[in-house]
């Protein structure tokens, strides 16, 4: 009877051992992820630089011509562009050259800072298969890179009118710059509310940035400096208008800031997040260990835009019903091939056909 609780114990204690040392061999064992999120940043860095390079020295780098059609909130364009890049310049300062030239390296703030910029490439793929967003040609602009996007579908996507006094920037302080503040709001709310869980708080962040974004999205759309195209009715403020605001645009937005913050805010004493945080491990100089990190954060910006915003939004753009792409001014029709007076149908307008079992046509 003393002899089998005895084998009991003694399997259990093998056990034990095991597990033990297994344990031990995986906190020793690197997890390998910075060299996976490294070679998406690389991948990014490559595409932006061979897109950006190409359409700069290409014909297609001219603005768009706005036609006709008379725009009378100029002032409103060329106000957000100076907010935008007063916002994106004292970022650069702050978060990568002040620390470069001060502490000789690059913080995790000047690696976001970094990965937003590059992660601005992927814009054109709201075009991508259906028109998105229509932008004002009076913006400062130089058409898009569409054309040397590889695989890009829809035509004339280099006319579209991305602004580069205020859209690439965007991609900066809704990343960088959301981050800090969101971090910062993280903190409070957990002083205050210190027993509320992470989800919860998070989902604040969430519902604030929502809120702020719709605000700023609001007086953006009625002055005419963008609009909203090919969005569900149903989920769509003001549908059928030029200043239409689909619902699922905030929620995307802001679900790349808090991607921005969550990154952020995992950051350890030596600023190591959660996708550079096994770099110390490795045997390589500082000077690599810094060039695999901000690799791994601009590979982490790729992922954040093209998962919570590019491809969600490519998806809400294709379930818009007949209705949901309204007759634009000329400003803002550079990129719209379809869905126009004399134009063919959207391929969202197409499909919406199909699926109520008409014939699709121009």
């Amino acid at each position: 009877m003393c002899y089998v609780p005895r084998m009991s114990v003694g399997v259990d204690a093998d056990a034990v051992v095991r597990d033990a040392d297994a344990a031990a061999v995986d906190r020793a064992r690197p997890s390998g992820k910075v060299w996976l999120w490294a070679a998406l940043g690389l991948a990014l860095v490559g595409l932006a630089v061979t897109c950006w390079t190409r359409w700069l020295l290409s014909p297609q780098a001219t603005a768009v011509d706005p036609g006709p059609d008379p725009y009378s909130f100029g002032w409103v364009i060329r106000l957000t562009e100076a907010i935008s890049l007063s916002v994106f310049a004292g970022l650069l300062w702050f978060t990568l050259l002040r620390p470069a030239c001060r502490q000789r390296t690059v913080t995790l703030d000047g690696k976001l800072f970094l990965g937003g910029l590059f992660a601005s490439v992927l814009d054109v793929l709201c075009q991508m298969f259906n028109p998105t967003w229509a932008m004002n040609a009076h913006s400062l602009n130089l058409g898009t890179w569409a054309g040397q996007f590889p695989g890009f579908a829809a035509p004339q996507a280099d006319r579209w009118a991305w602004s580069l006094g205020w859209c690439m920037p965007a991609y900066i302080w809704l990343g960088v710059g959301a981050a800090i503040v969101g971090c910062a709001y993280l903190n409070v709310l957990r002083r205050r509310f210190p027993h509320l869980p992470s989800v919860a708080l998070y989902t604040l962040v969430l519902l604030t940035f929502m809120a702020a974004f719709g605000c700023l999205a609001t007086v953006w759309n009625r002055t005419g400096v963008y609009t909203y195209v090919s969005s569900p009715s149903a989920l769509t403020l003001w549908a059928g208008t030029t200043h239409r605001l689909p619902l699922t645009e905030l929620l995307f937005i802001s679900s790349y800031c808090v991607m921005f913050t969550w990154l952020r805010d995992g950051r350890d004493a030596n600023g190591r997040c959660a996708v550079d945080r096994d770099v110390d491990a490795l045997s390589a100089s500082p000077g690599v260990k810094t060039l695999l990190s901000t690799l791994a954060v601009c590979g982490w910006a790729g992922f954040t835009t093209l998962a919570a915003y590019q491809i969600p939004n490519d998806w809400v753009a294709m379930t818009g019903g007949m209705d949901s792409i309204p007759v634009l001014p000329s400003y803002q029709q550079g990129s719209i091939y379809c869905g126009q007076p004399g134009k063919p149908l959207c391929p969202n307008q197409y499909l919406s056909r199909l699926k109520h079992g008409h014939n699709g046509g121009g």
